[in-house]
């Protein structure tokens, strides 16, 4: 689904080894800017993700994945590529020195039947369970709130040891990756603020439960 360059400023990307590929590089026709993201999230040691749309791509199931793959105009050997990569990219959560993820989530994305009430289900309840392990954090923004700055669109801020934070901003076939402080600081600024408003961990797993219920009764 994603197309398009990726804008990337500041720090360079780190060389790897020329003689050990990654593994990303072994999937033929992944666009620049996908690679630029994976590349990325390889590197980070946080990643923080707004989301008003799906859940994060780190948190997704396969079923769920396909699901989202599969309204696009791809064919079904592309749908597959595309959930292997995202399932893929899932390793820097389970990595011998894990990823921290802090997923700020509007409360409309556990509403939302992606793949009917049983593969949604099966998706909250994965994400129940992903928010056992000490590196993965998933807050909800309520409905209640009304506005809040998580509205204004879906984006990820990387968060490097030994480099200046990046963030993507992801947007119908395309996405765009910025590192200039000046460009990120709004981001951070935005995080701050919606982690004033958010539900904290325990009240947000408590929504989760919830919806993830009510999908299990609607799918039978």
């Amino acid at each position: 689904m994603l197309g398009g360059e990726a804008v990337i400023g500041g720090a360079e990307v780190q060389a790897r080894e020329l003689d050990q590929p990654a593994w990303w590089e072994l999937h033929s026709g992944l666009p620049s800017q996908l690679r630029a993201l994976i590349d990325a999230e390889q590197r980070a040691a946080r990643i923080t993700y707004v989301s008003t749309s799906y859940l994060p791509g780190l948190l997704q199931t396969r079923s769920y994945s396909r699901a989202i793959f599969e309204v696009g105009e791809q064919t079904e050997r592309e749908v597959e590529e595309a959930v292997a990569v995202r399932q893929s990219r899932q390793g820097v959560l389970d990595k011998a020195n894990p990823a921290e993820l802090l997923a700020f989530l509007d409360e409309t994305v556990l509403m939302r039947p992606v793949g009917g009430p049983a593969v949604a289900a099966d998706q909250l309840r994965f994400v129940l369970k992903s928010m056992t392990q000490p590196n993965i954090e998933v807050r909800v923004l309520p409905l209640e709130l009304g506005a809040h700055m998580g509205l204004d669109g879906v984006f990820s801020i990387l968060e490097f040891p030994h480099a200046n934070s990046h963030v993507y901003v992801e947007a119908p076939n395309a996405g765009a990756m910025v590192s200039e402080p000046e460009d990120v600081d709004p981001f951070h600024r935005a995080v701050d603020r919606l982690a004033q408003v958010a539900l904290d961990e325990a009240e947000s797993a408590q929504v989760i439960d919830e919806h993830a219920e009510r999908m299990e009764g609607e799918a039978g």
